[in-house]
């Protein structure tokens, strides 16, 4: 007897349809469960936590390293035989006794951690002055159809249109069609507003979460994150406001936001000059 004898012992077919139709009902008697409220707050605060334990691994690494050079360094030249005899080693030869405890090595970050460093550092024309580092495989393009003032360039991680996609447009533009899953495109414009410019010049904190524009919505942005770095300090600050717009995004795409915004900076005029978007 086969599991297919129990579902319909007559073998008409009629057990195997009323089965089917009453998984159909369980499957829409079970109630959808949204998204909690504050899941991309929690995605953030991971974020954060995730780039302190990173700053922490490698403070921590430097500070083993130069503990073990100094002690290297104060250790006598003439220590006794490992034999125990009281014979002269030569210099350097030496292991430490067994009560020396080994440097503890630096414990690694709690769980995996798939964001690696930025790439390469580009800068766009109309604010020559600014700097950033672009992730890995991402891509870029710089928004020549309006003023910095409302979009200076973009970078995402799928596919960018032609620029001709935004040329009639005034407003914000988002050139990447319809995001995916996971799908990010950020966008970068000089702020002009004083009152703005009072607010967040000097500022360094991460990105903030923020109502979901309509631009955003249209190329089915989920998540929209807002913040702001200054490139030029005096009595003029140069302000730079970063707008990400994401679809359904991971802690990974989060932290890859924050990591651009971080890097936005002040070209470097003796280093090697920046490139410019790749489109």
């Amino acid at each position: 007897m086969t599991g297919t004898d129990l579902i319909d012992p007559d073998g008409t077919g009629t057990g195997i349809g009323e089965e089917q139709e009453l998984r159909v009902l369980l499957r829409q008697a079970t109630p959808h469960l949204a998204e909690p409220e504050d899941r991309i707050e929690r995605i953030l605060a991971r974020a954060d936590r995730a780039r302190r334990r990173r700053r922490a691994a490698g403070l921590g690494a430097g500070l083993t390293g130069g503990l073990l050079a100094a002690a290297l360094a104060a250790a006598p030249a003439i220590a006794p035989a490992p034999s125990g005899t009281g014979a002269l080693g030569a210099a350097g030869t030496s292991s430490p006794s067994a009560s020396t405890a080994a440097p503890s090595p630096t414990p690694a970050p709690e769980g995996p951690d798939p964001v690696g460093p930025l790439g390469t550092a580009i800068s766009f024309r109309t604010v020559a002055d600014m700097v950033v580092n672009v992730p890995k495989g991402w891509l870029t393009q710089e928004n020549t159809w309006t003023g910095p003032e409302v979009s200076i360039g973009t970078l995402a991680n799928q596919p960018i249109a032609e620029p001709t996609a935004c040329a009639d447009k005034k407003t914000l533009c988002l050139p990447v069609g319809q995001l995916r899953g996971g799908g990010a495109v950020v966008t970068f414009r000089l702020v002009k507003e004083p009152s703005r410019i009072k607010a967040y010049a000097e500022q360094s904190v991460p990105a903030q979460v923020t109502a979901t524009g309509k631009e955003c919505t249209a190329v089915g942005g989920t998540t929209e994150l807002v913040g702001y770095r200054t490139v030029a300090s005096g009595p003029s600050p140069t302000l730079i406001e970063l707008t990400a717009c994401l679809r359904e995004p991971t802690g990974a795409e989060v932290e890859q936001v924050q990591q651009v915004l971080e890097s936005i900076r002040s070209m470097d005029r003796t280093s090697t000059d920046p490139q410019g978007p790749t489109g």
